[in-house]
């Protein structure tokens, strides 16, 4: 009685609030709606947690009632009015606020379905499906058609990897959803990583930038001046790949699989849409190259190639005339530009600098008489304090004569004067990217090397060593007070993460075929582990017919062939698999593989189907010769890596039926002499008597040979 009572009073007190607050302004409105929020909100501090949860499921149970009462017309209109008060007080709230509010709403949605039992929400959701089936019975045909029509232009936006503002019929009305404003998405506010300093999405992992504090890199230098400058122009930004490699060091290159050597890296258009965002995509395996320090000489006429990449560091001492050969390669780069980056990399890169000793050392030792094939310089990255990314100065940038061609560590690069085709820079090396991409880097801050660790001797997975993908995640992400013009590169900066993501594919890669060993015993276990635990329940010879127990048929479990043990079939097919992706390199050490551990039947047939691929690189080195000098020199020049190769496992390519290198006696003696030591023990030699023993060489037998 007493509640009854009470709901009576609250009803004719609210009827009286209505009538007091219908000939309110809106001012007026707005602050009775406040006043009277503020004490609801001191009314709760002071009540109990008992009391606060009989108030809320007493208040409950009165709107569950109320709503029953009322008609149709009066619920949807008091939602209409719900929905134009809620938008009055969201547009007045601060975005502080409304972020508030919504952290507030979700963990408030959180705690809620977590106290439901599995009947509430089944229940729930069948409430959701009839209310969603409810209100789409209710749309009018225009209405279905616009939705039908939304979704088309959904669709077809997705297929064309356009933008949906792209379109011709695009409509503002037709956006929709919690984070849109006038027809535009608007995003979230970001957050500062606490660890790092990392500029973080909400919904992003806490730990994607530096792995709860584990990855700690310096950060990298402050970019000078100029080069900011030049960033905020935006014809530079539009050609700034140009401008960015005809600063390069190194060139890059990709093995194709449909060609199977390594050539430039084109950009391909059909991953563009007709008006899409700009799009850098790669195939094969991505690779630097650094090639030798002086330019390319042809052997027919003479005649030097035009110097290219660091070429043009070690020819020209001269900075205006570096500047010309730049604007040789793209003439549609600013020469006022080129000028200033050209000043730029002399004055504050390490790299650049060191070329530049380059050449004044290389011009000495030349007129010195030094002969060009000795003169070798070594270029390695030496930081005092290894694992720490430290910017290497002028010094430890070093450069050193090299007397036996060895390199003291792994992070060294040799650098022939002279004609000793490209030197690969793997993703191992930390001096990878400062080369490839000086204005990205200008400072010529080192990237990742797999001697790298995790800061603090912090380990993860039971190891602390930081991964290439752990680093380039680490410089992703842009961080505060960021001085760097990294992640202002605009299409340099796509296609450097492009990058990276080849050298963490590759690294991944080069890691499972140095640990097949690991990886098969981990399979041998997992098929032993499944074959002990197969349940073999309800599995008897009542139930399933054995083939072997069919009574006077005789089941053909196998087929005859002609002599199988000696079936080249798989090794045909895993050189055909392997020459469609690998490089020539990489094929020849497959072939020499297969010949010393499989034994082959027909080594001849293999060597005369796959020589092609086995020798391109040197058919694309060779190619300025014609008729059968060239084809001798390739098919020696195959012969002889494969020599090589082979060596390594204690054996020769005589031991095999494939050309033998004494039926190219004189270009032996070449490459003999190409050998410093032996060129110079030889010097006093009598070659004609040399050249008559070598041309006796075919009237010796085996067992004389």
């Amino acid at each position: 009685m007493r509640s009854d009572s009470a709901d009576t009073a609250r009803d004719l007190d609210r009827l009286s609030h209505a009538d007091r607050r219908a000939e309110f302004n809106q001012d007026q409105r707005n602050a009775e709606r406040e006043r009277v929020r503020l004490y609801q909100a001191d009314r709760r501090t002071d009540l109990t947690e008992e009391e606060r949860e009989a108030e809320q499921e007493h208040d409950r149970l009165y709107q569950q009632e109320r709503r029953s009462e009322r008609t149709e017309e009066e619920r949807a209109a008091e939602q209409e009015r719900d929905r134009f008060y809620q938008v009055e007080r969201r547009a007045d709230m601060t975005e502080v606020e409304r972020e508030a509010e919504q952290e507030r709403d979700r963990l408030y949605q959180v705690e809620r379905r977590a106290e439901r039992t599995e009947e509430e929400r089944e229940a729930e959701r069948e409430r959701d499906r009839l209310y969603q089936a409810g209100r789409r019975a209710e749309r009018t045909e225009e209405e279905q058609e616009a939705e039908r029509e939304r979704g088309r232009i959904r669709r077809r936006s997705k297929r064309r990897g356009d933008a949906l503002t792209n379109h011709e019929d695009f409509d503002v009305s037709k956006l929709s959803g919690p984070n849109v404003v006038n027809g535009r998405h608007i995003l979230p506010s970001m957050f500062e990583c606490g660890l790092c300093g990392a500029w973080e999405w909400p919904g992003e992992s806490p730990i994607a930038c530096c792995i709860g504090g584990k990855v700690k890199l310096p950060p990298l230098q402050r970019a000078p001046g100029v080069l900011r400058d030049l960033y905020e122009d935006d014809l530079f930004r539009k050609n700034i790949r140009a401008y960015n490699q005809v600063f390069a060091f190194t060139s890059v290159g990709a093995s194709r699989s449909d060609r199977g050597h390594v050539q430039g890296v084109r950009e391909d258009s059909e991953v563009q849409g007709q008006r899409g965002v700009y799009t850098y995509r790669i195939q094969g395996a991505m690779g630097h190259y650094l090639g030798s320090m002086l330019p390319y000489v042809d052997r027919r006429t003479g005649e030097e190639s035009a110097p290219k990449f660091a070429q043009i560091y070690i020819v020209d001492p001269d900075m205006r005339r570096r500047t010309e050969r730049r604007q040789g390669i793209f003439s549609s780069l600013d020469p006022v530009h080129l000028m200033d980056l050209e000043d730029l990399m002399a004055r504050y890169n390490p790299f650049a600098q060191q070329f530049l000793t380059f050449g004044e050392r290389l011009r000495e030792d030349i007129a010195s008489g030094k002969e060009m094939v000795d003169i070798v310089y070594k270029l390695h990255a030496d930081p005092r304090h290894p694992g720490t990314h430290n910017l290497p100065t002028a010094s430890e940038v070093a450069a050193t004569m090299v007397e036996d061609g060895n390199l003291d560590k792994h992070r060294d690069l040799l650098l022939y004067a002279r004609d000793r085709g490209l030197l690969r820079l793997f993703e191992t090396s930390p001096m990878y990217d400062p080369l490839q991409y000086p204005l990205l880097f200008p400072r010529g801050d080192l990237g990742w090397t797999f001697t790298d660790t995790y800061a603090d001797g912090n380990q993860r997975r039971n190891n602390t060593k930081m991964s290439l993908r752990e680093h380039v995640a680490f410089r992703l992400f842009q961080k505060t007070n960021d001085g760097s013009v990294l992640h202002l590169g605009g299409r340099l900066f796509q296609q450097w993460t492009v990058d990276q993501q080849a050298k963490a594919e590759q690294e991944r890669l080069r890691w499972v075929a140095g640990h097949q060993k690991d990886i098969r015993a981990d399979q041998y276990k997992g098929f032993e582990d499944a074959l002990l635990n197969e349940s073999t329940a309800g599995k008897t010879h009542s139930i399933t017919k054995l083939i072997v127990h069919l009574n006077g048929y005789q089941m053909v479990l196998f087929r005859a062939d002609d002599n199988p043990e000696e079936n080249d079939a798989e090794w045909f097919a895993c050189m055909d698999e392997a020459s469609a992706f690998k490089m020539p390199y990489q094929l020849r050490q497959l072939f020499a593989t297969l010949l010393v551990y499989s034994m082959p039947n027909d080594v001849r047939a293999m060597w005369d189907q796959f020589y092609d691929e086995l020798s391109r690189d040197f058919a694309y080195r060779h190619r300025d010769l014609e008729g059968q000098t060239r084809d001798d020199m390739i098919k020696f020049q195959t012969l002889k890596s494969s020599q090589e190769l082979l060596e390594v496992n204690g054996m020769a390519v005589s031991d095999f039926d494939l050309p033998q290198l004494s039926e190219f006696p004189e270009l032996v003696l070449t490459s003999l002499m190409e050998n410093g030591l032996i060129r110079r023990e030889m010097e006093g030699y009598n070659h004609g008597r040399l050249q008559e023993i070598v041309d006796e060489t075919d009237q010796l037998n085996d067992g004389q040979r």
